[in-house]
């Protein structure tokens, strides 16, 4: 079943996380680039900054895939419940879904794209969510009737 809040969460995190791992990645590039024409790192000073550097970076980069990973498969989740709903008069709710959801846009964003009042579409993603739990749902049911079936 798809988490709504934990995707808001993972989207804001995720994004944090990019922007970090960038950041140090930069740094860490920066502070390497200080080596000179020798070869010498001009003392140990510079070497354990760059170690460091590249510590951090790596235990950056491990959040970030563990963060992507699971967002990754939430939406994978959410992207298969959006292709079961077949009614064209849920077209904006499915636009909406799609763009807070998948492409990580905020509801403000997504007004402004769409040009439609923020108001309007927080209830508009309000009632997307609440189709794609009952869709989630009926699908459950229906494994666990097949599932049951089976075992007769």
């Amino acid at each position: 079943m798809t988490d709504f809040g934990r995707m808001r969460t993972l989207i804001r995190q995720e994004e944090r996380y990019r922007w970090a791992v960038e950041k140090q990645m930069a740094k860490t590039n920066r502070m390497t680039s200080n080596i000179t024409q020798t070869g010498r790192t001009g003392g140990n000073r510079i070497g354990s900054r760059v170690e460091d550097g590249a510590i951090v970076l790596a235990s950056l980069q491990d959040e970030y895939k563990e963060i992507r990973d699971e967002l990754d498969a939430a939406q994978k989740e959410l992207r298969e419940s959006i292709a079961r709903i077949r009614n064209a008069k849920l077209r904006l709710e499915k636009t909406c879904l799609r763009m807070r959801y998948l492409q990580g846009m905020s509801v403000r964003q997504i007004a402004l794209s769409l040009n439609y009042t923020e108001d309007y579409l927080h209830r508009k993603v309000r009632d997307a969510e609440a189709l794609i739990i009952r869709i989630q749902r009926a699908q459950e049911e229906k494994t666990t009737r097949q599932a049951r079936s089976d075992i007769s």
